[in-house]
Parts: structure tokens; sequence; C-alpha cells
């Protein structure tokens, strides 16, 4: 069987980049990995939105002192910070988060909506899986929610989608 040299180009093409499309992404030794989840709380019965999730069990105990019976997961993302450095992500076309690893298990927090500052948190600690939650009214008799965490085991850190870094 003659390779031509289009198929050789090919098979190097798919053995080397497939595997790196489905990787599960990992972290540097010196690096936490912080899971952003926007949270939507109601009284009501769930949107009719295909893209809302269950919020996970740890999470939605944690949410049941607020007043809302219902939790939805409108996004999640899983965020690789390394010590002293700062990330910016978009959580949603509304929401971005930026974060500032200040030492061990401490991060400094800034909220943004419509490009506006929202909320800053100056120093707060995730130890323990402590999540930290920025809140605010919404329409409709609802609230959004910001829960930043740290995953109590490193196999939990596969679930999300990796976000890159903004420039």
């Amino acid at each position: 069987m003659k390779i031509t040299q289009r198929k050789a180009l090919r098979i190097v093409f798919f053995s080397t980049v497939t595997p790196l499309l489905f990787s599960t992404p990992t972290l540097a030794a010196n690096e936490f990995g912080l899971h952003i989840h926007l949270i939507c709380g109601t009284n009501g019965e769930k949107p009719d939105d295909p893209k809302l999730k269950d919020v996970e069990p740890n999470i939605r105990n944690f949410l049941q002192k607020f007043k809302w019976k219902n939790y939805w997961e409108v996004s999640r993302h899983m965020v690789p910070i390394a010590p002293t450095k700062s990330r910016r992500v978009v959580v949603s076309k509304h929401c971005e988060v930026e974060i500032v690893h200040l030492d061990k298990q401490n991060f400094e927090v800034k909220l943004y909506g419509e490009k506006k500052l929202v909320a800053h948190r100056m120093k707060e600690s995730l130890a323990g899986g402590r999540p930290l939650v920025i809140a605010g009214d919404d329409k409709n008799e609802s609230a959004w929610f910001v829960v930043i965490n740290m995953p109590v085991t490193g196999d939990e850190t596969s679930k999300a989608t990796p976000q890159k870094p903004s420039p």
C-alpha cells in the first residue's frame, strides 16, 4: 500500500492533534483549580431553557440559607490560577469575574456586571471547600448567584470547562 504525502500529513495531524482536543485539563503543580458557577435562584418552576442544569448537592445545601426554593446552574467554568497571578473569566454575556490569587488559599475577587464593578471582595479564603457567594436580585422574582469554590477532590476538575486567559 502506497502512502501519499497528503495521507501521511493527515495521519500525523490526527495522531497529534486529536489527543490534544479531547484531553482532560491538568493543573500545573503550583496552580489551584477554581470552579466558578453562575446560578439562578427562584421560587418558580424550572425556566424553559435546556442549558440549565441541576446544582451540585454541596452547593445546593449551602444555598438553602437563602429564600429561594429552586436553584439552576446557568454556567460553570474551571479556572486554573497560579499564586500571585490574576485571571478574568467571562461567566455570561452580562457577567465577568476577575480573580487574583493572593497566597495559599486566599483570593481577591471582583465581579463585573455589564462591564461595571458590582462587587469587590478583598481577601477571601476558600479553604476546606468553603465557597464564596456573591448574589443579587434579578427580574421575575428571582436572583443570581456567582459561587466560587475549590473542588475538594482532584477528580472534580475534569467536570468543568477550562477557560483560556483573557489578554
